[in-house]
């Protein structure tokens, strides 16, 4: 590198908006991986949200875009990864990154049965939606009955913020 700069510093240098998206959803990802493997859920999903839905579960039209650009960058690393991580995984990247840029969201949990030759197995599905709109794990989640849900609405403004 002629210019004296790092790849690293290259890479998230300012108009890179969707390499930076790229570098935050691998972050997130693998973090996420390590909680999901390591950590018992019970001891962390009480940080996903309240189980109360928000006055205003709308997604805003200006918010459309930065919905899709960050499923994109979040589906485009676990492409790249082998498709290793499980849609718990990304919805919960998916989550991380919509609540730092306080975008309210709502991660859903479901279960749903599956006939097997033994019996019925019983299969989860985690997916990530701002208002109407399915931003991450959408394929299929009709078909699965919602246990939970953890609502943000626009996180990390405090009662009485603006």
């Amino acid at each position: 590198m002629s210019s004296g700069t790092s790849g690293v510093a290259d890479f998230l240098r300012p108009g890179t908006g969707r390499k930076r998206l790229l570098f935050e959803a691998s972050v997130l990802l693998c973090l996420s991986l390590l909680l999901v493997r390591l950590v018992p859920f019970r001891r962390w999903s009480g940080r996903l949200g309240t189980a109360e839905e928000p006055a205003s579960e709308a997604a805003r039209m200006e918010h459309v875009e930065l919905l899709r650009e960050v499923a994109r960058a979040v589906d485009r690393v676990n492409r790249a990864a082998g498709g290793r991580f499980t849609c718990l995984m990304q919805a919960v990247t998916g989550k991380l990154m919509l609540n730092r840029r306080r975008i309210g969201n709502t991660l859903v949990l479901g279960v749903r049965t599956v006939p097997r030759e033994r019996g019925v197995e019983i299969a989860a599905h985690a997916w990530l939606s701002s208002g109407a709109i399915i931003v991450l794990g959408g394929e299929g989640h009709t078909q699965y009955t919602v246990v939970s849900r953890h609502y943000s609405d626009r996180p990390g403004l405090r009662d009485g913020a603006a």
